[in-house]
């Protein structure tokens, strides 16, 4: 149990670094394409309608620096990336509101998505520095809903500025759901893969012995209470110590691995697998009698048997020794009495020499 906390730990925090990697670049690659595509719409609108070359000029400039911040993502640098990507959006929103077109305009309302972005992307940078970020933003925002000049760069009726500021406000509540909604929906797709991986055996991809303790006692209520047959089987390589010393770690783990594929590939969907030690195996049968259990280990034995595995040139034989527990219809056992009276029989097995199957009612 030591061993599988330790392994749930380090996929925790491999899952942990990869989901934050992911949902960051996704984040800001939207940021970037949308203050892009703001940028660019406004430079050529500013040009054609106005005839304002300098106001065009600067909104070029912006779409520059949006630009670049496309080469930092790609590279990785999703910190760098978030202070230049709000160090010029802070500024294109002050200058513009101020200068240009005016706070009616709405613009200024794009600082508001500045708290998202330090939450999701600026998390593990120093309280100070995001506390700085924080402030510096209430100040534009500040400064962009009320100072103004007399005469805007780029002077618009109250109407244009009306239908502008509708459109800004959608983008800005667009962007603040697109992001709560994604980060919400990675966290429960992490949480699920997590689970999974907790639950798997990470050499066999089967379940382990978590997932045993945790699903299938339900199982064995539900056979109990409903008065079905359940069956389980404990299932080990034979002479697994001595094929580890002769042949090394490496041919013992393909051995293991070769073992789970015939198994997985021969259980039915409604049996459940799960590797529990080196090479050890449990399957639990549901809706399966004592006799039908017995003769599904003996068919499993003969697939090892017939299946050896290829190292190099050579074929190393593998079998089996199988125990088998039964259940009677509501006898109210629990499924750690199920897995040790199975055990006792995958003990009587083993001292038997190994490669058969031996019965034991629970």
């Amino acid at each position: 149990m030591k061993t599988d906390k330790l392994q749930a730990n380090k996929t925790s925090k491999l899952l942990a670094g990869g989901l934050n990697r992911h949902y960051r670049q996704r984040i800001l690659l939207t940021i970037a394409a949308i203050g892009l595509a703001v940028s660019c719409i406004y430079a050529v609108t500013i040009w054609l309608v106005y005839d304002n070359l300098l106001s065009s000029l600067t909104d070029c400039i912006y779409a520059l620096a949006f630009a670049w911040s496309f080469v930092w993502i790609r590279q990785g640098r999703y910190t760098l990336s978030t202070y230049w990507l709000i160090a010029w959006a802070g500024i294109q929103i002050t200058i513009g509101s101020i200068f240009f077109v005016g706070s009616a305009t709405g613009f200024h309302l794009y600082l508001l998505v500045l708290p998202v972005m330090i939450y999701l992307l600026l998390s593990k940078e120093p309280l100070w520095a995001k506390r700085t970020v924080m402030v510096i933003g209430v100040l534009a925002f500040i400064a962009s809903h009320t100072l103004s000049v007399e005469t805007y760069q780029a002077p618009i009726s109250a109407g244009v500025a009306q239908t502008i500021f509708i459109i800004n406000v959608l983008i800005v509540f667009g962007v603040i759901f697109y992001a709560v909604k994604f980060f919400a929906d990675e966290i429960e797709n992490a949480f699920r893969e997590q689970e999974k991986l907790v639950q798997t055996d990470s050499l066999t991809g089967l379940f382990n012995e978590r997932y045993i303790s945790q699903h299938a006692s339900k199982l064995l209520s539900q056979c109990d209470r409903y008065g079905h047959p359940l069956s389980l089987m404990c299932l080990n390589i034979d002479h697994f110590s001595t094929l580890h010393a002769a042949h090394g770690e490496g041919v013992a783990q393909q051995a293991v691995k070769h073992v789970a594929t015939l198994l997985a590939n021969d259980v039915r969907d409604a049996d459940i697998l799960a590797r529990t030690e080196d090479a050890h195996f449990v399957l639990l049968l549901p809706e399966t009698t004592l006799e039908e259990a017995r003769q599904t280990a003996i068919r499993l034995g003969s697939v090892i048997e017939a299946s050896p595995l290829p190292i190099g040139e050579q074929q190393l034989k593998l079998t089996l020794s199988t125990g088998v527990s039964y259940c009677e219809s509501n006898s109210m056992l629990s499924m750690e009495y199920l897995i040790e009276c199975a055990d006792m029989a995958l003990q009587q097995a083993q001292l038997e020499g190994g490669d058969c199957v031996r019965q034991q009612l629970a």
